[in-house]
């Protein structure tokens, strides 16, 4: 520094020297953001698979263990009667569905519903139920299930219908 203030040179290592700093800070800031983002994202998927599994869970709980109120019982999906009409999951154009109404067994298709859906971008739903016999009735003693959305983990779940004789 002279005199009359900082000389043409000064001023250009100090330039770089704040430009190269400012650079830095932004990458990070840049980076931490994108981060933080994607962090959110994935909670948000795996909020939305606990929510589909305690919303699940609850309508196996209310499910009858008798086996001729269960209309369909498949891998990739269940239906059951309880009370007045049917209640059925399934994944359908990767969104697991909940649905609710009345459904036709003998037809295979539900005659009136109400479609819910419970997640979307749903990889795999797989449920495999355990039938037996309890006091001469067939009856489905437990109803195991894994739900999984595309690059999320799975959520397992099971709910014991064997001590709930009626339906």
């Amino acid at each position: 520094m002279n005199k009359n203030g900082f000389s043409l040179l000064e001023f250009l290592v100090y330039f770089m020297l704040l430009s190269f700093l400012a650079t830095t800070i932004f990458s990070w800031l840049a980076h931490s953001h994108h981060t933080l983002k994607n962090r959110s994202r994935q909670a948000t998927e795996l909020l939305q698979l606990y929510a589909a599994h305690d919303v699940l869970v609850r309508d196996l709980r209310a499910a009858p263990a008798l086996r001729e109120h269960w209309k369909k019982i498949h891998t990739k999906e269940l239906i059951w009667h309880v009370g007045n009409h049917d209640v059925g999951w399934r994944v359908e154009d990767k969104k697991l569905l909940r649905l609710e109404g009345r459904y036709d067994a003998e037809k295979q298709q539900w005659m009136k519903k109400t479609k819910s859906v419970v997640a979307d971008k749903v990889a795999a739903f797989v449920c495999l139920c355990e039938q037996g016999n309890a006091a001469g009735y067939q009856v489905v003693e437990r109803v195991d299930f894994e739900i999984q959305k595309n690059g999320a983990k799975k959520i397992k779940g099971a709910v014991t219908l064997k001590n709930r004789i009626a339906g």
